[in-house]
């Protein structure tokens, strides 16, 4: 038979010990851990246990955007993973046990920033962003926060906007993307300059090295800049010298293309096409193009495309797109 345990002096004082030891770890230390790194902002360069993240997803969902949201920028930017986890519903992403400490800030900031984007947030994030912008601390941030402006715009943004988009310093991506996002919602006539520098620069893209794996060549890059900056811009707005500017600009990139490699324009075509008013922005019937088997279409219906597009004869004066009625 067992010998009856005695609580003695010793053993109570070693189980108080022991209880005081277990509360410092779970609770005390976790939860200090968490305020001093919300504090300093440093949380995204540190690794994290599992109970580390719960406390600090705690203490910074409660805390405003514009104090929260330079570390959270570097965070999804500095700290992405190779891999990509999705958790299960109705469990954080961090939680789970095979993800390795130093990416679980990742999966810390992309929770906060899908929560700063919810309804009863979102006005707080929307005022934030010009200072996020402002205080972006490299291209890949700025990218970042110039793409959430897309959907969540604010005037108070145009001023470093502008401060990117002229900067030949700055990674033409970013440019082209603070370009695209000016002739979208600020004045279209006073950037289409700017633009066309831009498209004529060309330049090495992250965006091209990162998507596919080698690098552009100086029509392609003309191309994917095209695209990119004048596709969300208000052409409906533009007077008819500038349209035309910009139309002429489109079609002597398409002129670039070698035979071989008319497809590749694409994309460039049926946006000039809209820019026109073409008829279904220089598409032939896709009927003609059928796939028989497996459905899609011949690489012949993209190359007409761009053939429409450089047999397309101007009028003397570009008519802009009537805008849509309201």
């Amino acid at each position: 038979m067992l010998a009856r345990f005695h609580l003695t002096p010793a053993r109570l004082v070693v189980l108080s010990c022991f209880s005081l030891a277990v509360v410092l770890w779970w609770w005390v230390w976790p939860v200090s851990r968490a305020h001093y790194l919300a504090d300093t902002g440093t949380w995204p360069e540190k690794n994290h246990f599992v109970r580390e993240a719960d406390c600090l997803y705690a203490v910074l969902r409660t805390r405003p955007i514009t104090d929260t949201g330079p570390a959270i920028v570097r965070g999804l930017v500095e700290r992405r993973p190779v891999g990509y986890y999705n958790g299960r519903k109705g469990e954080h992403s961090w939680r789970f046990s095979k993800i390795p400490r130093h990416e679980r800030a990742y999966y810390l900031a992309e929770q906060l920033w899908r929560d700063a984007h919810e309804p009863t947030a979102r006005q707080a994030l929307v005022s934030a962003l010009p200072a996020l912008l402002h205080v972006a601390q490299n291209s890949s941030q700025r990218n970042l926060v110039i793409h959430t402006l897309k959907y969540a715009w604010n005037p108070a943004a145009v001023t470093d906007l502008l401060r990117i988009a002229s900067d030949p310093n700055e990674d033409i991506e970013t440019q082209a993307a603070a370009l695209s996002l000016l002739l979208r919602r600020d004045d279209t006539r006073r950037h289409v300059p700017a633009a066309i520098e831009i498209i004529h620069r060309g330049g090495a893209t992250d965006w091209a090295r990162r998507s596919l794996r080698r690098e552009l060549s100086p029509i392609q890059r003309k191309l994917y800049l095209f695209d990119t900056i004048i596709s969300g811009a208000q052409i409906e707005l533009l007077p008819p010298d500038d349209l035309s500017q910009l139309v002429q600009v489109g079609m002597a990139i398409l002129r670039e293309l070698p035979d071989s490699d008319l497809a590749g324009g694409y994309s460039v075509a049926r946006l000039l096409g809209h820019m026109v008013n073409a008829p279904d922005d220089f598409a032939p019937d896709q009927r003609d193009y059928k796939i028989k088997k497996g459905g899609g279409l011949k690489e012949t219906f993209y190359r007409d495309t761009v053939k429409n597009a450089l047999a397309w004869q101007p009028s003397s004066i570009v008519t802009p797109i009537s805008s849509p009625a309201h």
